[in-house]
C-alpha cells in the first residue's frame, strides 16, 4: 500500500489534459468469433494542473456486423442488447466524440490519451476504423500512455502492475462502479492518475501508433 502524500506536488507536464480512454468490443468465447466491435465509448477527462476531473464523455455504440451482444459479453461488461440496439452506430459516435473534444479544447499539443494496456489505441481503434474506410484517425490518438508503465517507472517496479485493480489496491482504493464497463473503467484510471499526480509523477508518452 502506498501511503497518501499529504503535500500535495506540481507534476510539471507539457500536457494540460489526460483524456482517459477505455473501450469495450463485441467478444466471445468463440476464437473465430468477429469482427470486433467497439459497444462502449468514453473518456473521462483530467486537468493536470488542478490534478481532478474535469469532464466526461460516453456513448454505447450499435454493432452492424455481429448485431446481437454474446451472453460473455453481456456478463463481462454489463452492457445489455437493449442499450447497444439504441445507440449510435461507430460513425455517429465518433464524430460526436470529436466534437466533444474539440468542445473541451483538447488538441494533439495540450492532451495525452490514457490508457491501461496498449489495445485500446494499439489494436481496437485500429480495427474498428478499418471497418468504417470513411473515417480517419483523430490525431490525439497517435500517441498515448500506458498508466501501467506510468505507474511502474514512478514507483521504480521490476515489472508492471497486473491492471486497473491492482493500481487501486497499490492506492488504497476500492473498485466504484463495475469492472469492465467503459465509463467506471475510465473512473477508476483517473482516479489512480489523479493519485500519481498529486504525488508529483509526470504522465510521459509510452507509446505511438506506426
Amino acid at each position: 500500500l502506498h501511503s497518501a502524500n499529504t503535500t500535495t506536488k506540481m507534476a510539471a507536464s507539457s500536457f494540460h489534459y489526460l483524456a482517459v480512454l477505455d473501450l469495450e468490443a463485441t467478444c466471445s468465447k468463440d476464437r473465430s468469433f468477429g469482427p470486433q466491435e467497439v459497444i462502449e465509448l468514453p473518456t473521462v477527462l483530467i486537468d493536470v494542473a488542478k490534478q481532478e476531473v474535469i469532464g466526461e464523455f460516453q456513448t454505447y455504440v450499435r454493432p452492424v456486423h455481429v448485431i446481437k451482444l454474446t451472453d460473455f459479453c453481456t456478463e463481462l461488461t454489463g452492457i445489455q442488447q437493449a442499450w447497444v440496439d439504441a445507440a449510435p452506430t461507430f460513425p455517429e459516435a465518433w464524430a460526436r466524440y470529436e466534437a466533444w473534444l474539440i468542445e473541451q479544447g483538447c488538441t494533439p499539443k495540450n492532451t495525452l490519451m490514457l490508457t491501461c494496456g496498449d489495445w485500446d489505441l494499439n489494436s481496437m481503434l485500429p480495427r474498428q476504423l478499418k471497418l468504417c474506410p470513411s473515417l480517419s484517425r483523430h490525431p490525439i490518438t497517435l500517441q498515448w500512455c500506458n498508466v501501467k508503465h506510468w505507474y511502474r517507472n514512478y514507483y521504480k517496479r521490476a515489472q508492471p502492475p497486473r491492471g486497473m485493480l491492482d493500481m487501486l489496491e497499490g492506492e488504497g482504493l476500492k473498485l466504484e462502479g463495475r469492472h469492465h464497463s467503459g465509463i467506471d473503467d475510465c473512473r477508476n484510471i483517473a482516479r489512480v492518475a489523479v493519485c500519481l499526480l498529486q504525488k508529483g509523477a509526470t504522465a510521459k508518452v509510452t507509446r505511438r501508433h506506426r
